[in-house]
């Protein structure tokens, strides 16, 4: 996965989109511990190493976002959301799934288990049509969106351009990645 992460970060450098320089630094062990402390659960090791790495990015409003168009969330972002989302009786949440990327009415969530694994699928929640599975994991998640990157199918160019996507091109990367996952999104003919 840290390839994949070094490489979108790069890819946000050459375009001068201004996320590389907005990735907050990571965590250490201890501030993770003590968000599995409060969650009363264990987080993935997969996403520990990734807030290890870096810690999300602000509010996408002031950057593009990290890949496509969701926000990486940083870690007290997640857990605030977590909390909302537990909290708001109107919505379905379940108490092991946590938040890692938001996009308006739009979740990406591991689950937290009581004991650590390696990696949890990364399930979809739109509000519209509830939970669902999207990618295997982190990791394919991040080599996904860097196959997408790598063969054009994210384009943007200066930090007042909009990012645009080729939902053909992801659709493909997803399949290579996430066999007899089913893509979270509409792909036109």
């Amino acid at each position: 996965m840290r390839g994949d992460l070094d490489y979108i970060a790069a890819w946000h450098v050459d375009r001068r989109t201004g996320v590389a320089g907005a990735l907050k630094p990571g965590l250490d062990d201890a501030a993770l511990d003590a968000m599995e402390a409060e969650l009363g659960c264990k987080l993935p090791r997969e996403l520990r190493a990734l807030w290890r790495w870096r810690n999300g990015h602000p509010d996408t409003s002031t950057v593009h976002s990290f890949v496509w168009y969701h926000q990486l969330m940083p870690a007290d972002e997640a857990m605030q959301q977590y909390r909302s989302l537990r909290s708001q009786h109107l919505l379905d949440w379940d108490r092991s799934w946590f938040p890692v990327m938001f996009f308006q009415e739009e979740w990406y969530f591991v689950e937290c288990a009581s004991a650590t694994v390696e990696a949890s699928p990364l399930m979809f929640y739109f509000t519209e049509s509830g939970p669902q599975e999207a990618y295997r994991s982190l990791t394919s998640y991040f080599a996904t969106a860097r196959e997408t990157m790598e063969n054009g199918g994210v384009s943007v160019d200066g930090p007042d351009a909009e990012m645009d996507g080729d939902i053909k091109v992801a659709a493909a990367a997803h399949a290579k990645y996430n066999p007899g996952i089913a893509f979270p999104y509409y792909v036109p003919e």
